[in-house]
């Protein structure tokens, strides 16, 4: 289940239902003890049972008593900007959207199957209103919201492998679901991957059904929808 490579920590099964999880080791500035009990997930074989912390696949958990969860360190989010993306970016951003996908375990064929409709064209960058996430100078995610009022669509919401899990996905989810707010959305519906889904459903997004893959023939993918005017992060 876990293996260290190359100065990360690779935990497998961690994203339903076969996404690995990998932490960069010096990211990790401690291990912290957590119980198990029947409030905190122990009859889970996945997951957790609060919307902080998530187990890999361990069929075995219900007769452990405690878990060991690791802190990162987050003195970097001070640093996190989110601005309006520029059109020379869209290169920049379509490559990122291909190495985040890679995150979830896909092999090169799948992505290469995947790299036209992640490719994000320059004309595309102000109309479906792509912010990106900056760190340090560096961008480290971004989203596109397309469409327009009542109803649109979270066209895209993408994080930099090496800062999955940092904060970065949930500032741009929050700024996000705020500009749809502003400009008077009152629903958003979104397509995600298998592996990220966990994370928008504890985000307040909810499924209602499923989409073909716009690159892979006979692969389903998770419709959500986001009431604007309950969607809160919880």
């Amino acid at each position: 289940m876990f293996s260290i490579q190359d100065g990360t920590l690779v935990i497998r099964r961690y994203h339903f239902p076969t996404g690995t999880k990998r932490i960069a080791l010096a990211a990790i500035a401690g291990v912290e003890e957590y119980p198990m009990t029947k409030a905190t997930g122990r009859r889970r074989i996945w997951g957790s049972g609060d919307l902080v912390h998530w187990f890999n696949l361990d069929p075995g958990r219900r007769h452990k008593q405690q878990a060991f969860v690791l802190a990162r360190e987050v003195t970097a989010m001070c640093t996190l900007r989110l601005r309006a993306a520029r059109r020379n970016e869209a290169r920049l951003l379509s490559e990122l959207a291909l190495r985040s996908k890679g995150y979830w375990g896909y092999d090169q064929a799948f992505l290469d199957a995947c790299r036209a409709e992640l490719t994000v064209a320059p004309k595309e960058v102000e109309r479906q209103r792509v912010t990106v996430a900056e760190r340090d100078g560096q961008v480290v995610g971004f989203y596109a919201l397309a469409g327009d009022p009542p109803e649109g669509t979270l066209a895209d919401l993408f994080v930099a492998p090496d800062h999955i899990g940092t904060g970065v996905g949930r500032a741009l989810w929050e700024h996000a679901i705020g500009t749809a707010r502003t400009l008077g959305f009152e629903r958003l519906t979104l397509e995600a991957d298998p592996g990220a889904e966990p994370f928008y459903l504890a985000m307040g997004a909810h499924r209602i059904g499923s989409v073909p893959s716009g690159s892979i023939p006979g692969r389903g993918l998770p419709l959500l929808e986001v009431p604007i005017g309950h969607s809160e992060a919880r």
